[in-house]
Formats: structure tokens, sequence, C-alpha cells
């Protein structure tokens, strides 16, 4: 015959603080998986959801060994360049911006000019 198993308020605290450890865990595993996805979105890095695999990938499936290099893309420093083969709507996007500006405070380009 099966012996009673009886539970006491002790018990209850065990298996709750388990709990908590078992899904502050996920929650911490999923937050170093997107580490290097966060931190590539707020450097405007222009590969981001190819950061963000590169990171999960090498998390899962390399036991992080790739996961490194995830971080090492994510602080990359790319270059912003303006690219002349551009067309269409973007053409001449920094010419009209340069002319919004001239637009909207007149006195600051002329000081520019006159300081060249």
């Amino acid at each position: 015959m099966l012996a009673e198993i009886v539970l006491t308020k002790f018990d209850y605290v065990a298996f709750g603080a388990m709990a908590v450890v078992f899904f502050g865990l996920i929650y911490f595993v999923i937050w170093v998986g997107d580490l290097p996805a966060s931190i590539a979105r707020a450097r405007n890095h222009p590969q981001v959801p190819a950061v963000q695999a590169l990171a999960w990938m090498g998390l899962l499936f390399t036991g992080g060994v790739v996961y490194v290099l995830a971080f090492a893309w994510a602080y990359w420093n790319y270059p912003q360049t303006v690219h002349s083969t551009d067309s269409g709507e973007n053409a001449g996007s920094d010419v009209s911006k340069v002319q919004e500006k001239q637009q909207a405070n007149p006195e600051a380009t002329a000081a520019d000019e006159d300081a060249s």
C-alpha cells in the first residue's frame, strides 16, 4: 500500500520558490538571447535582424561560441554613406535637406558662407 504524502506550508513555499527560479531562468535566457539585437538596435545597426538570428543560433545551437560574434557584429561601426546610384524618391534627398535647413534658418547659412 502506498504511503500517504502530507504537504506542509514549507513544501508549498519550496514549490513557489522553484517556480520563481524556473520562470526567472526562462526570462534570463530570452533576455540574453536578445541582448545583441537590442544593442544593434540602439546603435542604429543596418542589419539588426541578422544580428538577432546569429545571436539566437549561436546561443541555442553552438553553446555560445558563435554568440560572441553576434556581440562583435552588434558593436561594429558602419560608416554612414550616401549612394550616388539612388533613384526615384530618395534621389537628391541630401540636397533637399540642405535646402530645407537654409530656408528654415537663412542667417546661420549666411554665417557659414562668410566663414569659408
